[in-house]
């Protein structure tokens, strides 16, 4: 299963202003936006306060890890023409705390759902589904 997200900025021009430094339009943001840790602040509905929760992006590897601080869902990620597709996410399965455990099947669910994704400009990733709804919001 292939599970597709599309990059957009929330910003509609491509130059930067001395209020938005790094305003850019969906095609020109570049893979490399991407990578590193990302702290998750939300899933679903959900807000997260858990400073373990993190969603990474290593794109010399071409992967996506994830945790919310017990298991780990990995899997590999193919980044063109402002988009990037998920494939075949995989999960190890220690016994986890009640928390933790609700925490990550919920995470695990909002990854397979995923259908775009889209950065602000306060360095915030926001991955949404297909009507929009946020999955996942996590910041740098």
């Amino acid at each position: 299963m292939t599970t597709a997200i599309a990059m957009a900025g929330c910003a509609a021009s491509t130059e930067p202003t001395a209020a938005n430094p790094t305003s850019t339009t969906p095609a020109s943001i570049p893979a490399s936006a991407l990578e590193g840790k990302w702290h998750i602040t939300q899933v679903g509905s959900q807000a997260v306060h858990n400073q373990a929760a993190q969603l990474q992006f290593d794109m010399a590897q071409q992967r996506l890890s994830a945790s919310v601080g017990c298991n780990h869902l990995f899997g590999p990620i193919s980044v063109q023409a402002g988009t990037i597709s998920t494939s075949a996410i995989a999960s190890t399965r220690m016994a986890c705390p009640t928390d933790l455990a609700k925490q990550e099947s919920a995470l695990a669910q909002q990854l397979a759902a995923v259908q775009n994704s889209r950065f602000t400009v306060q360095q915030q990733l926001t991955i949404t589904d297909s009507q929009g709804q946020i999955q996942i919001q996590a910041k740098r």
